[in-house]
């Protein structure tokens, strides 16, 4: 094992360096040891690199972002079972305290003292290895490419919010905002039992993308009201869920007007 290894590391706005950081070593007997092979950019990835910043999580030392992330196991602590060196894992990046009543409900995304890769004090994976926690590292198929696994992050993000909304056989379904939760938002519909999905964006690209996922009406809202459009292709009664993928104030308001 080298000691040594390479990671973007991010320093302030705008100043994300390729630098070489020392490989982390496992503290406890529940971790693991992974090789990064393929990594995810995330939004919060941008905002962290272009205001420094998310709400109250602020960069004030150095950071390694990434948090969409697949390897191979390399070392395993004495307690873990499930896995071994050179199986191929997704990672969760997520890890709640165990203890807190979000935690004992199964919802540890809402735990208060959650550790989140890529998040301060959290690093990531824009690094070659990363050390974490066993039970949120899961093992994928042999066949299973590791971009594919560093997309189960995303996908469970559009997974949880149609589990969410409670879809019913037939809805008719919009998502606001084509980007990669937005498209896996189209597919997790689809898969849902949805009959139909209208998604709004405005690039033709991200459009185009929605049209292979399944979408079955795609309307650029730079040259259409999203909101008319959807009406006229529901026979005024609008759609039963409306996904939010946007996250700007114009989709908001037309999630609740669509």
């Amino acid at each position: 094992m080298p000691e040594r290894m390479k990671a973007a590391v991010l320093h302030a706005i705008n100043d994300l360096r390729i630098e070489e950081v020392e490989v982390p070593k496992i503290e406890r007997d529940d971790e693991v040891l992974i090789r990064i092979r393929a990594v995810g950019v995330c939004g919060s990835d941008i905002h962290y690199y272009r205001e420094g910043r998310i709400g109250k999580f602020v960069v004030t030392e150095p950071l390694i972002l990434g948090h969409e992330s697949a390897g191979e196991v390399v070392e395993v602590g004495s307690a873990v079972k499930h896995l071994k060196p050179g199986d191929k894992v997704a990672i969760e990046p997520g890890v709640g305290c165990r203890r807190c009543e979000f935690c004992h409900q199964g919802r540890y995304n809402l735990c208060p003292d959650e550790a989140f890769m890529a998040t301060p004090p959290t690093h990531g994976a824009f690094a070659e290895y990363v050390v974490w926690p066993a039970d949120f590292v899961f093992k994928l198929p042999d066949d299973a490419p590791y971009e594919a696994g560093a997309l189960c992050e995303p996908l469970a993000v559009a997974l949880h919010a149609v589990n969410l909304a409670q879809l019913r056989p037939a809805s008719t379904v919009a998502v606001l905002g084509c980007g990669p939760i937005g498209l896996a938002l189209i597919q997790a519909s689809l898969a849902s039992g949805a009959s139909a999905v209208c998604a709004t964006d405005v690039y033709p690209l991200r459009l185009e993308k929605a049209r292979e996922m399944g979408a079955a009406l795609t309307i650029n809202a730079k040259e259409a009201d999203a909101v008319e459009s959807i009406m006229d292709a529901t026979d005024g009664k609008g759609a039963d869920v409306v996904f939010e993928a946007a996250g700007s104030i114009v989709t908001q308001r037309q999630a609740f007007a669509a």
